[in-house]
Order: C-alpha cells, then sequence, then structure tokens
C-alpha cells in the first residue's frame, strides 16, 4: 500500500472523528423539514415553517444568481434555532448571532431566534455563501472577493414573491457612516493571513468595501463582474495585483479605485427586485412534527460534540434527556459520545452498545453510537499524536494526518468483532436521508481497516452515495482509492480529480495533485 493510499484512511479517520440546556417543562420543540434541510426548534410552528421556508428560496436563489459556481452543492443540513441560554453554549464569540459549519457528513447552522440574535439570518446566509463559492469554483478566491460576494448575498431575501437582491446589509450600514475607503490596491492585496485582514482598525472597513466592490462588479457595472473569471486567472498564474487588473478590466489599478470610489459617492448603490422563473418553495411544503424533548437535547449534545463545545454543556445535555426518557437510544449514544471525549472509552462503548441493541433501525442513533465504537477502537491502534494549537490552520491539521500510518496497530479479534458487528447494523440504513451519508463514510472506513470485505462491494456503496452528493470530496477521494486499488487508473484519475475539485483546504487540494501525478506518471511509464 503506497503511502498515498494510507493517507486516504487517515483524512476518514479525522473526517469521523473530527450555555446549557434550560430545564424548563415548557418547552415545545418541533422538527421542520423541506429539501435536504431540516430545524429544530423551540419556537413556534410558525416560525418554523417560515424561517425553513425562507432559507429553501435562499438557496434557490443562488442556484440562479450565484456567481462562478456550478450551482448549490447537495449536502444534508441540519439547523438549529435556539432560544438565548441554549445558544450561549453554541456561540463562537459574544458577538456572534449565528454560524455555518460545513462537516463530512452534514452542514450544521446554528443561531440565536431571539430578537437579540436579529442579525443571525445575514450571518449564516454569509457563511452558506462562503460554502457555495468554494465548491463552486476551480479557482482560489481572493479574500475580498470570497467575503465581497458573501456580503451581497446575505442581504437576499423574499418579498410578495419576489426576490430583493443587493441590499446594503445592516451590519455594514455603520461601517459607511464612519469609515474612509482604503485604497482598492491594499484591499486586492488583502489575504487571509495579512497582517492588515487581522488588525482590528482594518477588518470592519475590509468587509464594507469588499461589499462595496462586489457589489459595482455584480450590479453596479456587470461587464466588470463578467470579467472577474479572467481577473482571478491572471492570480491563479501568478500575476502580480496591478498587472493582473490591468489584463483583465483593461484599466490601471487606479483607475479602477476611482471607478469604485464614484460608485460610492454618486449615491446609487441599490439593489433590485427579480422574479425566479421557477415556482418559489412554499411554507405549506415544510413538514412539521412535534419533537420530543429528550430527543431534541439528545440532539443538541450530538451537535455540542461533533463541534467541539464544552463536553460538559452536551453531558447535561445527554444526562436531561436520559433522566426524561431513560430508554432513548439516541440519549445513550450522545453520552457514550461525551464519555469518548472524556477519555472514559469503556464507559463510551458500553453505553454505544448499548444504544445500537436498542435503536430498531434508527439511523440517526446507530450512525452516532458507530461512530463512537470506531473511534474508540481508532484511538487504541494509534498512538496520541501532539493535539495541533488551537490556531492551527486547516491545511496543518491536515497535513499531520496524512502523515505516514505505519505506527499504528493491528487491530485485535475482539475489536475486529466490534467494527464488522458496528458495519453489519449500518449496510442497512445507508440510504437514510439525514444520515446515509455518514453512515456511508463510516463503514467505507470500517472497510479499509479490516480489508475483509471485496473492494467491488465497497466501491459499489461510494458510488451509490457519490450520485447524491456528487460535491462530497471524500466520497470522491475514497472512490479513487478503490478504483486504484481495483487497476481502474482512468477511473481512478477521474474521481481523484473531483475530489481535488471539490477538496476541503489547499493542502488536501495539493496532496490530491501530487496523488493524481503518481498516478499519471505510472500509466504513462506501463505503456
Amino acid at each position: 500500500m503506497t503511502k498515498k493510499t494510507r493517507g486516504v484512511a487517515a483524512v476518514f479517520a479525522v473526517a469521523i472523528c473530527a450555555g446549557v440546556a434550560q430545564r424548563s417543562p415548557a418547552a415545545q420543540w418541533v422538527e421542520a423539514r423541506i429539501d435536504d434541510f431540516v430545524l429544530v426548534t423551540d419556537a413556534k410552528e410558525v416560525y418554523a415553517r417560515n424561517t425553513l421556508r425562507d432559507f429553501a428560496v435562499f438557496r434557490q436563489a443562488l442556484g440562479v444568481l450565484a456567481p462562478l459556481t456550478r450551482g448549490v452543492p447537495r449536502m444534508p443540513t441540519q439547523m438549529f434555532a435556539l432560544d438565548s441560554g441554549n445558544w450561549r453554549s453554541f456561540a463562537p464569540g459574544p458577538q456572534v448571532a449565528g454560524f455555518f459549519s460545513p462537516r463530512v457528513d452534514s452542514n450544521l447552522i446554528i443561531f440565536d431566534r431571539t430578537p437579540a440574535g436579529m442579525l443571525s439570518r445575514e450571518v449564516v446566509y454569509h457563511e452558506y455563501m462562503h460554502y457555495v463559492l468554494y465548491h463552486g469554483s476551480d479557482l482560489p478566491l481572493p479574500a475580498w472577493w470570497d467575503e465581497g460576494v458573501a456580503e451581497v448575498f446575505s442581504s437576499l431575501s423574499e418579498r410578495d414573491g419576489k426576490i430583493d437582491f443587493g441590499l446594503t446589509p445592516r451590519a455594514r450600514k455603520a461601517n459607511f457612516a464612519w469609515f474612509d475607503l482604503m485604497p482598492t490596491s491594499m484591499l486586492l492585496g488583502v489575504d487571509r493571513d495579512s497582517p492588515a485582514y487581522r488588525q482590528h482598525g482594518i477588518a470592519p472597513m475590509f468587509y464594507a468595501q469588499s461589499w462595496l466592490t462586489a457589489h459595482y462588479f455584480l450590479i453596479g457595472r456587470p461587464e466588470r463582474g463578467r470579467q472577474v473569471p479572467r481577473y482571478l486567472r491572471e492570480l491563479a498564474a501568478g500575476t502580480p495585483v496591478p498587472d493582473a487588473v490591468q489584463a483583465a478590466f483593461g484599466i490601471s489599478i487606479d483607475d479602477l479605485d476611482a471607478e469604485i470610489r464614484a460608485y460610492r459617492h454618486e449615491g446609487r448603490i441599490r439593489g433590485f427586485r427579480l422574479t425566479l422563473s421557477a415556482l418559489l418553495p412554499d411554507a405549506k411544503n415544510v413538514v412539521i412534527r412535534p419533537l420530543a424533548e429528550p430527543v431534541a437535547l439528545s440532539r443538541l449534545a450530538l451537535a455540542g460534540i461533533e463541534l467541539g463545545r464544552r463536553v460538559d454543556d452536551a453531558e447535561k445535555r445527554a444526562r436531561r434527556a436520559l433522566e426524561l426518557d431513560p430508554a432513548l437510544p439516541l440519549a445513550a449514544a450522545a453520552l457514550a459520545g461525551v464519555r469518548f471525549r472524556q477519555d472514559r472509552d469503556s464507559e463510551a462503548l458500553e453505553l454505544a452498545r448499548k444504544a445500537m441493541a436498542t435503536a430498531s433501525g434508527d439511523a440517526a442513533t446507530l450512525l452516532a453510537a458507530g461512530k463512537v465504537q470506531w473511534q474508540v477502537v481508532q484511538r487504541a491502534l494509534r498512538p496520541k499524536r501532539p493535539v495541533p494549537a488551537e490556531d492551527a490552520k486547516v491545511e496543518d491539521v491536515i497535513d499531520a494526518q496524512l502523515s505516514p500510518d505505519e505506527d499504528r496497530s493491528q487491530p485485535s479479534a475482539d475489536q475486529v468483532a466490534l467494527l464488522q458487528a458496528v458495519r453489519t447494523q449500518l449496510l442497512p440504513v445507508a440510504a437514510d436521508a439525514d444520515a446515509g451519508l455518514g453512515v456511508t463514510v463510516l463503514v467505507y472506513g470500517i472497510d479499509h481497516l479490516l480489508r475483509d470485505r471485496k473492494p467491488e462491494e465497497s466501491l459499489a456503496s461510494i458510488r451509490l452515495a457519490a450520485g447524491r452528493y456528487p460535491t462530497q470530496s471524500d466520497l470522491a477521494l475514497a472512490e479513487a482509492s478503490l478504483c486504484a486499488e481495483l487497476g481502474r487508473r482512468s477511473a481512478a484519475i477521474a474521481a481523484a480529480t473531483r475530489a481535488a475539485r471539490h477538496a476541503r483546504s489547499p493542502a488536501m487540494r495539493r496532496w490530491l495533485e501530487s496523488w493524481i501525478a503518481e498516478l499519471e506518471a505510472a500509466g504513462d511509464a506501463s505503456r
């Protein structure tokens, strides 16, 4: 097995491993569903219905309006709209009203539904737009374009059956009143590691000016927007920013600066209304069902574990869920995840086994409990590695995970039996709408470790899931690995190319590109 192939298992291992609940008996939780969105909230049904419908409208509008994209990636998306008490235990910071977190097997959206979180919708739309842009572009996106386009789309809304697009985000209006524009040469030169980007004094105007510049390109002067792809290609080829501006826009960077300043001062910055050709999602199509409080608390606990939030909060939620319903398998699975985070592996295994034994085919419970058992075995087989620093870049974390794993032990007979039992219970729910993607990824991880299942069978499962989620890079990577193992070099190259196209970090893309080069070189040598 090559280092590249071994790295595939490490990718899946890290992907899989990757306030306190209020004890109010009056809380009435509901689950709302439309398309790939599932919303859990303790708000009234009308709020859940309208909120989820708004998100479905937003995603449909993106498919028409979003620049430089190939449509909106399909992915199961779990949303939580929380009161202030529950929200505080998820909030990344005191001034944050909501966030979007893409995961290997689903997206998580969590936000403050109270009046205090008035900007939460714009925040989540902004972050979701980053996700769409990242998956929709073959080219690296400079910080100002990535942030500016996300800001332009953050204020998208629907009124009377029409889409309002390009309105000034509420959070940026004050910035224009108090800050002068920086030179466009400085804006276009900012990247995410720039000291200027990290300085507190420049960040507010950076976002506002990025919005202004993207707004000018997309709405104020669309012909400039059509020139942006050329600009991005120039940057990707290593052309300095001033030369890239001249080549793409046919003017100097100083002249571009003058255009953008005139756009601001002439007072013609406005949005527009449009009617989409397709019918908008109807709130009546949102499916609502009551959700028992123990189930809601268990889901919140699992989300906290997945996001790496305070384990104490997740434990209190899981324990409260078990107090309310001692026989709930999902609550046992959530507490198993807590015990794993606390390094109490024997308790975690016992709880996970109990949850799987009583899950009665519930895919969410089977996946949560199966992950814990997989994680326990993975931790036992590999010596502890240094924990990445909190400020470590994503690509540095992935590079560390892709390092050779010769130091991993072989599973014992008991561990093999455990994982085989987990896989047997997971396979029947691999097509589940919510958990099926996670199940497929987990089963592949088990297959790759145990090497006791025919590669053709694993490949069939992976390709079935990849057909539903074609932009999921981990599925494409698994398909490439299996094709390479089966000697199907062309298919392996095609799948690896797809994985690189949608890779979750620049480091992952570079790693995949180097593997593709190795596969191509091997093919040339064999001719």
